[in-house]
């Protein structure tokens, strides 16, 4: 686990249901339960501060 302890007891306190994944090196945070407004695209930002625009 890498999200500080704070940030992880923020999202079980919202009822998000998340996991942290480690791929390569990279952390990452998949939120299964969080919705974008319409229109709204998503931008996945990695620890090491690269960015994916996913389309």
């Amino acid at each position: 686990m890498f999200l500080p302890e704070f940030d992880r007891d923020y999202l079980l306190e919202k009822g998000y249901q998340f996991e942290e994944k480690i791929d390569a090196n990279r952390n990452g945070l998949i939120i299964r339960n969080w919705f974008l407004p319409t229109g709204k695209s998503a931008i996945i930002r990695f620890i090491n501060h690269t960015t994916k625009r996913l389309s």
